[in-house]
């Protein structure tokens, strides 16, 4: 099953999933109760906000066209 969010980063977050140094990160804004793993798809700039794309699975850093076969 695949799986893609849209999420609205907000500048000072983290485009990663954890943080050692305890900075805002996008596990903070996703629900507790999201059973599924995902990840960012491309990455934004911590001081930048902007719409983000999370999707599950493998190859998940690539772009969703890379994936289709799209060029």
């Amino acid at each position: 099953d695949k799986i893609y969010l849209a999420f609205y980063k907000p500048e000072k977050v983290l485009t990663s999933m954890s943080e050692p140094e305890e900075r805002s990160c996008l596990t903070d804004y996703l629900p507790r109760n999201l059973k599924e793993r995902v990840f960012p798809v491309g990455r934004l700039d911590w001081d930048s906000e902007g719409l983000l794309l999370l999707k599950k699975g493998p190859g998940c850093h690539q772009e969703p066209e890379q994936e289709a076969g799209f060029q």
